[in-house]
């Protein structure tokens, strides 16, 4: 059975784990973990907590398929779940002491990079300048505000359009593409000033 719910559309599949087919969720789990993990690894930087976020975005998905009803594409709906899961996180986080969050678990910049983008063998000077990069750009969305930094990581992390990062957080795709746009200006200043001074 698990060989037919693989090729079915997500929408298909949480309609069947609302009538209590779990095997639907199994699928579910393996198409959208490693998606889910990577929109948290770059949002947090934290592998530890990139996991476990994504984890609760699944056990939530889980509980909520008695409610679901397919008006809107998965996507929305797994990513608006995210989205909330995320954004309890940063007030949780910002409740706590800056200093104890760190420690195991947290990647350098280069790290990072190597976790999220394909491995490759560049030679050494093409290494310190992707770290030097990634430490700017690194330092620039971890300043940027949320509401600025949730929907780029959206479009450009995890590819949704503008529509479906509307729908997520509620805006509208205007807004949407406003708000984009402002991320994008703000991390060209960044990397502006911060390349100005080498």
């Amino acid at each position: 059975m698990r060989i037919l719910y693989a090729r079915l559309p997500d929408e298909k599949l949480m309609l069947l784990l609302r009538k209590g087919k779990e095997g639907a969720f199994d699928v579910l789990f393996r198409r959208h973990f490693g998606k889910l993990y990577g929109f948290f690894l770059r949002s947090t930087g934290n592998r530890h907590t990139a996991e476990d976020l994504a984890q609760e975005v699944l056990v939530r998905l889980f509980r909520s398929a008695g409610r679901y009803e397919p008006t809107a594409k998965f996507s929305t709906f797994l990513y608006t779940i995210a989205r909330n899961v995320l954004l309890n996180y940063i007030r949780d986080s910002r409740k706590k002491d800056p200093e104890v969050d760190g420690g195991e678990g947290e990647l350098t910049p280069f790290e990072l990079s190597l976790e999220t983008t394909p491995s490759s063998c560049p030679d050494p000077s093409e290494i310190l300048e992707k770290k030097e990069t990634l430490q700017v750009l690194e330092k620039a969305l971890s300043e940027m505000p949320e509401n600025l930094r949730t929907p780029f990581l959206m479009a450009q992390g995890e590819g949704m359009s503008y529509r479906e990062i509307g729908e997520v957080m509620g805006i509208s795709e205007g807004a949407v593409k406003l708000r984009i746009f402002r991320a994008r200006a703000f991390l060209a200043e960044r990397f502006d000033a911060a390349f100005r001074e080498t």
